[in-house]
């Protein structure tokens, strides 16, 4: 009895091993840096691009890049903020599926949001990334969801 004990822990350990290895890891932020980011303040002489990815029905990794720069993993419920001259730029946003591109202007002292949503892409597992241009009030509420 206490062998068969021993094989079905065994058996559950590499079972939950396997499960929590399947699941996105994506590196965060303090809780300190994470409450100054959520306070949504931008430099007069620059402009924030906050992308905001809620949907939680996928372990999945979803992508974002601000002008071919800085490419950020984003899991469900996490978000990246991005801070930028102002002017013309291009936000990517890349799924295991699909690409899509949004373009901006954003203005100097200026906080921009996204939601990148998430739509069922067909086939098993897979979604592809919609994203959204929000106002600022639907941004920050998003923004607040997300913790």
């Amino acid at each position: 009895m206490k062998n068969l004990f021993s094989i079905a822990s065994l058996r559950i350990l590499a079972c939950t091993s396997l499960l929590l290895g399947c699941s996105a890891v994506v590196p965060m932020a303090s809780t300190t840096q994470d409450a100054e980011t959520r306070a949504v303040r931008v430099a007069q002489d620059k402009s924030a691009i906050y992308v905001i990815r809620i949907a939680a029905y996928s372990s999945e990794l979803h992508f974002a890049t601000v002008d071919k720069e800085e490419r950020v993993a984003l899991a469900a419920r996490t978000y990246a903020v991005f801070t930028v001259n102002p002017g013309e730029h291009t936000v990517t946003f890349d799924s295991a599926v699909n690409r899509e591109k949004l373009r901006l202007n954003t203005e100097p002292g200026k906080v921009y949001f996204i939601e990148m949503g998430s739509a069922w892409a067909g086939g098993v597992g897979h979604t592809k990334v919609a994203p959204r241009l929000v106002n600022a009030s639907e941004g920050k509420v998003l923004l607040n969801r997300g913790s």
